[in-house]
């Protein structure tokens, strides 16, 4: 589940959820493989601390802490955007589809981004008995 924001800084990626998705209905005697992909949302959550030493902080403190945590979002956008474009991105993945960067609300003292991926997976072989 979705980490915890009382220990910062940190990055988690954890699953958010798997799912099919089926380019067709499945029908009884067609070819569903065919048609079917395991889709893993992958979650991915970046935390900074925002506490300050005062109850109520200065501005400039606020400032400097939101320039921070724009610029965490921005180097991790910005550094998987490179490792797609140089090929080193999970390259075991069929698909990879990344939702919206968005920004966390604040929380147990940490502020930051949540950026949910979305990949394909072809998944594996088993043996079935009757």
């Amino acid at each position: 589940g979705r980490p915890a924001a009382d220990c910062c800084p940190q990055l988690t990626v954890h699953t958010a959820g798997v799912t099919d998705d089926q380019l067709g209905a499945f029908v009884p005697g067609k070819s569903y493989m065919t048609t079917r992909m395991n889709q893993v949302t992958l979650a991915v959550t970046l935390f900074r601390c925002a506490e300050t030493e005062k109850p109520v902080p200065a501005m400039t403190e606020l400032e400097a802490v939101a320039q921070q945590v724009n610029a965490d979002g921005w180097a991790l956008w910005n550094h998987l955007f490179n490792m797609v474009r140089s090929g080193t991105f999970l390259e075991h993945c069929v698909e990879v589809k990344f939702g919206p960067l968005s920004a966390l609300s604040p929380e147990g003292g940490c502020v930051g981004w949540f950026w949910p991926i979305e990949i394909a997976l072809d998944g594996y072989e088993e043996t079935l008995s009757s």
